[in-house]
């Protein structure tokens, strides 16, 4: 049986691909509907770094960027991103004992 270790925390930074994209959709129906938005971004990753307590080196798969495309909570801060802007995220990620990614949670990095 695995076991989850403490969140391992990198900062990523990067280029925004295209314009940071709001998505809503509602679930349930009458007084049970709820609305729920994010935002849906696309950056090209060209640098990590260790942030806080990590177990595992912070670094781009083969030393090379990569596209990276999630959805976060919107914020204030994305309305005036465009296409082509400087960003840096937070990326926690939960590993097992045996180095297995259970999840990775995206955040704007609380400088931006």
């Amino acid at each position: 049986m695995a076991t989850a270790s403490e969140p391992n925390r990198c900062v990523l930074s990067g280029t925004l691909l295209s314009d940071p994209e709001l998505a809503i959709f509602s679930v349930g129906r009458g007084e049970q509907e709820r609305e729920f938005s994010f935002l849906e971004i696309n950056v090209l990753i060209t640098n990590a770094e260790k942030a806080g307590k990590t177990d595992h080196a912070c670094r781009l798969p083969n030393d090379k960027p990569y596209p990276l495309a999630i959805k976060l909570k919107p914020t204030f801060k994305f309305d005036s991103y465009k296409k082509g802007d400087q960003i840096k995220l937070i990326e926690d990620r939960l590993d097992n004992d045996q180095g297995e990614i259970f999840s990775n949670v995206y955040s704007l990095y609380k400088d931006e």
